[in-house]
């Protein structure tokens, strides 16, 4: 037997599947659809529920909204439960106040859980009706619609998997530059014969190579009690021999404090000089 997770072990499990509010995927809205067939219904809904909503993945013959506070419906019911959940008639099985019913006009409810493997319950696969169904699903039905329930589930993993593998490639085409960038900078500074400006060229222009969403790029050099712009690249070009002091500037707080330093914002930053950060337009 399958021990469900306590919620925050849940809400983390459905966090991870990056779902919730997302554009409808044809592999859910093609299951929700072949639901509904399977069991003579209008409507069939794939639901995720969270802690603040229930968001529809897919909708078969639903036109309300792609989401649903959690007091709305019985989704949420199902996955409080973690078991199926048949409402032969809403309003004789004491829902008449529920706003499906008061308003959508729900009368008969079969909803499914979406388990994973390790016993999360992400939500539902669910079957409306506006007419009561006094009997119920066939046992041919319920059993179709808990296997749907269990492929909406293997759709969820394939899209993570995807997902996952998208995020590696990305990762391995950064990881890819970088090592080219650094092997450029190697030759660089291997054909300079020593000299340092074309030293410190190649390091800057492999910096700004490095981080493709820089528009300049800055090597600073100690001298006394200032920082001078020795070597620049981008929209910094211009100020080359620029100098500023050690103390009071960004640049010299990093070097006093030899730590890196992330500047997020020069306008909210305290550290940065107001006449300093417009003459380089820095943000």
């Amino acid at each position: 037997m399958t021990i469900a997770p306590p919620e925050p072990d849940r809400l983390h499990a459905l966090a991870d599947y990056a779902v919730m509010g997302t554009p409808s995927e044809k592999g859910f809205d093609d299951l929700a659809r072949i639901a509904a067939l399977l069991c003579g219904v209008p409507t069939a809904l794939v639901t995720l529920v969270d802690d603040q909503r229930q968001f529809f993945k897919a909708r078969a013959g639903f036109d309300v909204g792609c989401e649903a506070p959690l007091d709305v419906g019985f989704c949420p019911l199902v996955v409080r439960a973690e078991a199926p959940l048949i409402i032969r008639d809403t309003r004789e099985e004491g829902h008449a106040d529920n706003a499906a019913v008061a308003e959508g006009g729900v009368r008969f409810y079969a909803g499914m859980p979406l388990r994973t493997a390790a016993g999360a319950v992400l939500g539902t696969l669910c079957v409306l009706d506006r007419q009561p169904r006094p009997e119920g699903l066939t046992p041919g039905q319920s059993e179709g619609l808990e296997r749907l329930a269990e492929q909406v589930v293997d759709q969820l993993e394939l899209r993570r998997a995807l997902s996952e593998r998208e995020r590696l490639l990305a990762e391995q085409r950064v990881a890819t530059q970088q090592r080219r960038t650094y092997s450029q900078i190697q030759d660089a500074i291997a054909a300079s014969g020593g000299d340092l400006d074309t030293i410190l060229d190649a390091l800057i222009e492999g910096a700004m190579r490095a981080v493709p969403a820089a528009e300049g790029g800055v090597l600073e050099l100690l001298d006394g009690e200032e920082l001078e712009y020795r070597t620049v690249g981008g929209t910094l070009t211009q100020h080359r021999g620029v100098r500023v002091p050690l103390d009071g500037s960004t640049s010299g707080a990093c070097a006093r404090a030899n730590e890196p330093i992330l500047l997020a914002d020069a306008l909210l930053d305290p550290r940065v000089k107001a006449d300093a950060r417009a003459l380089i337009d820095l943000r």
